[in-house]
């Protein structure tokens, strides 16, 4: 799963690079059509824009898939006819580029929410170089070999149901419990239900525990004819 998401980044990553080159080789020849016509936003308009585009660097960075030395201090706004219309262009184009990590930019967050909170005094981080790596309290590389059993199955798991399942799939799930503390428990419907809402996949789970069903049973279906779960 590591070595997928290495190459899961490396192609998004061409990606960008590709579309960045492409851009930036025009942008002169862009430029100078934006500066014969008018602009219709105002620099505070721009400024919001300017930081909605920081902020999503940001999390970029934060997903491992930039390096946070790609991240310019942006200007700050001078109520200037031709300085609006150079900062709608570069924010088009910065716009145009972020849009690539959008979909593995969404699951990475999903997939880093859900696995570090199961993780107990280490952190989960995605990144280029490794594809997963987990990092000790006191900032140490620690091998996934030596991740707990419950905690591989889970970062397994939701590599998959993210990474490898297609959008709009239905996907079995027998008795998640038997590899599940408590707590994870209580929390799975919910993980799920953050990938339903990203990739339309829909779940069918068969399972023993009230602990997995938590105060959904209106979702439940009794197969065994008695009452018991």
């Amino acid at each position: 799963n590591a070595d997928q998401m290495k190459e899961i980044i490396k192609s998004n990553l061409d990606e960008f690079l590709t579309l960045s080159q492409q851009l930036d080789r025009k942008f002169p020849h862009r430029l100078l059509d934006v500066l014969r016509e008018p602009t219709s936003e105002s620099p505070d308009v721009i400024q919001s824009k300017l930081q909605e585009i920081n902020e999503k660097y940001s999390r970029v960075v934060d997903a491992g898939l930039l390096d946070p030395e790609r991240i310019d201090e942006l200007p700050k706004i001078e109520p200037d006819d031709t300085a609006m219309r150079v900062l709608s262009l570069y924010i088009e184009d910065q716009e145009k580029k972020l849009e690539v990590f959008d979909t593995l930019l969404a699951k990475i967050e999903i997939l880093k929410s859900i696995i570090n909170s199961r993780f107990l005094r280490k952190a989960f981080t995605v990144n280029r170089e490794t594809g997963y790596s987990a990092i000790s309290e006191d900032k140490k590389d620690l091998s996934l070999d030596a991740l707990s059993s419950g905690e591989q199955h889970e970062l397994v798991l939701f590599h998959n149901l993210l990474f490898e399942v297609g959008r709009g799939s239905l996907v079995l799930i027998d008795e998640p419990e038997i590899s599940l503390h408590v707590a994870w428990q209580q929390q799975f419907l919910l993980d799920l239900k953050k990938i339903f809402d990203l990739l339309g996949v829909h779940f069918l789970i068969a399972t023993h525990s009230p602990s997995i069903i938590a105060d959904r049973w209106d979702l439940t279906v009794d197969l065994s004819g008695e009452d018991e779960e």
